[in-house]
């Protein structure tokens, strides 16, 4: 099964780009506590399917997403790795985190009690798996000096991994069953801002998407090494869905048309002579990522 732990990969280069200090934090909306999904797993005579492995990840709806389903996925056996700039005009204490849609830190991506004046980049990858991820990737600066806040920012970041075996999220009980709470699973369900896109060459935009209430679910079982593939409509509130094996079909992954293509300007030199830097902080590359 991929790995997925957090690794750090830093060096310096010498680019200027636009600063914001905007901290764009969300709200889950009582999507967590609103939320549950209960899938009833059946044979062709109505009998409980206990023990399957199910699967679940959203569809994407917007910008050419076609693109990245010509992307074959990272294999198994290989971290899901996306990478992060940030620049600093002036020596500093920088931390990046990664946290879940809820506000809890799950991973420290840097943390530099002195970070030299230039521009920087962070390799990372999430722990754990699942279909559908999305962190809260939060840049803060403070002075050396006075502790003060010199700059705060951050950015979403979506692990998107349309393989069954990644995105595993739990399995049937012996009545069938497969129950869950946990919003941060289907993050449709939230209240998310536009999601940016970026492919594997760097942090410039392709355009917005958004995480569809369209899922893939499916129910695997291990031993005879079947599985059975359906899309459903998952929302925020009560779910409560049914699967009949026999009326499953191994399937092919389809993506919504694109919606969006708009792009920003590339990233533009500096001219002559040193270069100067601005607080910064840089959308992963690629995104969403798997």
């Amino acid at each position: 099964m991929k790995k997925h732990l957090l690794s750090i990969a830093m060096s310096a280069i010498c680019l200027s780009v636009n600063s914001c200090n905007t901290d764009n934090v969300i709200t889950t909306d009582g999507g967590e506590e609103d939320f549950s999904l209960s899938i009833a797993v059946v044979d062709s005579n109505h009998n409980p399917a206990p023990g399957l492995v199910i699967s679940a990840w959203n569809l994407m709806e917007g910008i050419a997403m076609r693109k990245i389903e010509a992307s074959p996925l990272s294999p198994q056996n290989v971290e899901a790795i996306s990478t992060i700039g940030f620049e600093v005009p002036e020596v500093a204490h920088v931390y990046l985190g990664a946290y879940d849609l809820n506000d809890h830190e799950v991973g420290t991506i840097v943390d530099l009690p002195a970070a030299a004046i230039g521009s920087h980049k962070a390799n990372f990858s999430l722990p754990g798996h699942g279909g559908t991820r999305v962190v809260k990737c939060r840049l803060v600066a403070t002075s050396n000096s006075s502790g003060a806040l010199l700059f705060r920012d951050s950015i979403y970041a979506v692990l998107w991994q349309f393989d069954k075996t990644l995105s595993a999220i739990g399995s049937t009980s012996p009545q069938g069953l497969f129950q869950t709470r946990d919003s941060p699973l289907f993050p449709n369900v939230l209240a998310l801002p536009p999601l940016v896109a970026t492919d594997a060459t760097g942090p410039v935009s392709l355009g917005t998407f958004r995480i569809s209430d369209s899922v893939t679910i499916v129910a695997t079982d291990t031993v005879a090494k079947i599985s059975w593939a359906y899309h459903r409509t998952i929302k925020k509130g009560k779910n409560e869905l049914q699967i009949i094996l026999s009326s499953g079909a191994l399937f092919r992954l389809r993506l919504a048309s694109p919606t969006s293509t708009s792009a920003d300007e590339p990233v533009g030199a500096t001219g002559i002579g040193k270069p100067s830097f601005e607080w910064k902080l840089e959308q992963n590359y690629p995104n969403p990522f798997n």
